[in-house]
């Protein structure tokens, strides 16, 4: 279901092509400065279409990215339960040992801190069209799979100086790991990749649509006015034009 902000800027768009069709019929007696001609107007149209598609797919790559993330990040708790069990029956010492199991420990957080964790990669991605998603927001929820990445990096460190820890199980060898810690890279470096896009083309469509110069909105205010001043206020045509909506 389309969100009240995506069906308020379809709405908007619906109501500028309106505009359009109704100084269309016009004719020859419409005659405005360049930027309120009809070609012009269209063009604008065109160009807000266009990067509302933009971001309809911006915010679909987004979200693969965050669900291909969270696909990953999830097998990593059990891996690394496996890794401290592993290396709990090796020859290091006692030390090195409470210090892989104290970095492990950081990859299972609490129910609370979790459910805040996901709370926020749920806001971030409320809907394509809206502008619900903050920085903020999107800075916590990527710092938590950062910080994930560098327990993981670390655990990774300290068993490798360890020289009896040579698993025969392939999934928790010093090179999976290593395969693992940049995978795991790549989906968080795709994450933010992807929501950089999202928020640039979020940010031109409202400043086309909304901006203070050139937008839609000054558009449609400046081809009202224009009208009551071509055709007088009480005209058929100034009434025709303020069914238009473009607030």
């Amino acid at each position: 279901m389309a969100s009240s902000q995506e069906k308020g800027v379809l709405n908007f768009i619906a109501e500028f092509s309106k505009m359009n069709t109704t100084v269309a019929g016009f004719g020859i007696t419409y005659n405005p400065p360049e930027r309120l001609r009809l070609s012009n107007l269209q063009d604008s149209l065109s160009r807000a279409t266009g990067l509302i598609s933009e971001l309809n797919m911006a915010y679909s790559a987004n979200k693969n990215a965050i669900s291909v993330r969270s696909a990953a990040y999830k097998t990593l708790p059990s891996l690394v339960t496996r890794v401290v069990n592993f290396f709990a029956i090796t020859s290091a010492d006692s030390a090195l040992k409470a210090n892989v199991k104290s970095a492990a420990a950081k990859l299972h957080p609490s129910s609370k801190k979790s459910k805040s964790t996901q709370q926020a990669t749920s806001t971030m991605t409320t809907d394509e069209n809206g502008t619900t998603e903050t920085p903020k927001t999107h800075s916590t929820a990527q710092t938590g799979y950062d910080n994930k990445l560098g327990h993981l990096r670390l655990i990774i460190a300290l068993v490798s100086t360890e020289s009896t820890y040579s698993p025969a199980e392939t999934e928790i060898t010093i090179a999976s790991l290593n395969s693992f810690a940049s995978e795991l890279e790549h989906c968080n470096q795709l994450v933010m990749e992807t929501q950089s896009r999202l928020y640039s083309i979020r940010k031109q469509r409202n400043e086309l649509l909304y901006g203070k110069k050139n937008s839609l909105a000054v558009l449609g205010r400046e081809v009202k006015q224009y009208v009551k001043a071509a055709f007088t206020a009480t005209s058929k045509e100034a009434k025709a034009i303020n069914s238009v909506s473009l607030s």
